[in-house]
């Protein structure tokens, strides 16, 4: 069941699949309506899930689960995979890399690297403590609203610099 982000408990929990490339217009339109089908009808343990889905920035899949009404089983955290794995067949995707880093640049685009290559990022100056970076581990929407986005400095992604 489709809901409001608003209407989201501040508990609610987060997934973000994160594409190494930015989408197409067109790319972004096809997987911004596959995401609403399925969410209208994703379910765990036949009750429909309160669930909230975008794609931002033409390169990051977040989906919500307000856990506070029906929580999420892990036979529905397996039907989100499938999904995110068909999206990744049919547009030949990455979105299930975890090594991956997202941050802005100063130009205000999104560039992507491995985390290991932050470190040489850091040494050429392409990156400081003040860049941001996108946090793709958080939990909550609370945490989504106010830690997905955060200076290098104040990430867990600092440790590899």
């Amino acid at each position: 069941m489709l809901v409001q982000f608003q209407s989201l408990s501040d508990t609610s929990r987060v997934w973000i699949f994160q594409s190494e490339t930015e989408l197409s217009d067109s790319q972004s339109l096809d997987i911004k309506t596959a995401l609403q089908y399925f969410l209208q009808d994703w379910t765990a343990h036949d009750m429909h899930l309160y669930a909230y889905g975008a794609l931002l920035y033409h390169r990051f899949i977040v989906v919500i689960v307000d856990e506070s009404k029906v929580s999420a089983s892990g036979c529905s955290i397996d039907k989100l995979t499938h999904f995110i794995q068909s999206i990744e067949k049919k547009f030949s995707l990455n979105l299930l890399e975890r090594m991956s880093v997202a941050f802005i640049n100063e130009d205000e685009s999104i560039n992507v690297c491995h985390i290991n290559d932050l470190s040489v990022l850091a040494k050429d100056g392409s990156i400081d403590a003040d860049t941001i970076v996108f946090n793709n581990l958080v939990n909550t929407k609370i945490d989504f609203e106010n830690k997905w986005k955060v200076k290098l400095t104040e990430s867990w992604h600092k440790r590899f610099m």
